[in-house]
């Protein structure tokens, strides 16, 4: 039981960035979604300026729609990916 709580304490700490597509009407769009622990979530897609936030629900991650956190979420994740130089960002954060 120990070395469960402590894998699911490891990942409730960690940051992962997974490519996925999504639906948006009758199109596909390929985002990058940017997991903070079992908190929550930001994705984005760069060349559509598609965006929004994520967080747990009782039948899964319940994605929110938000154009005008684009250009935020997209220089977190390159900024997490080291592909710009570190700075502050501000973005939304929804509490359970």
């Amino acid at each position: 039981v120990v070395g469960i709580l402590n894998k699911i304490d490891k990942f409730n700490t960690g940051i992962t960035i997974t490519s996925e597509i999504r639906n948006i009407g009758e199109n596909s769009v390929e985002v990058k979604t940017l997991y903070y622990g079992l908190a929550g979530a930001y994705f984005a897609s760069e060349s559509s300026g598609y965006s929004g936030t994520g967080k747990p629900g009782s039948d899964g991650w319940i994605w929110t729609e938000n154009a005008e956190i684009s250009k935020e979420v997209v220089d977190l994740i390159q900024t997490y990916e080291g592909a710009r130089e570190a700075t502050f960002v501000t973005l939304p954060v929804t509490t359970l």
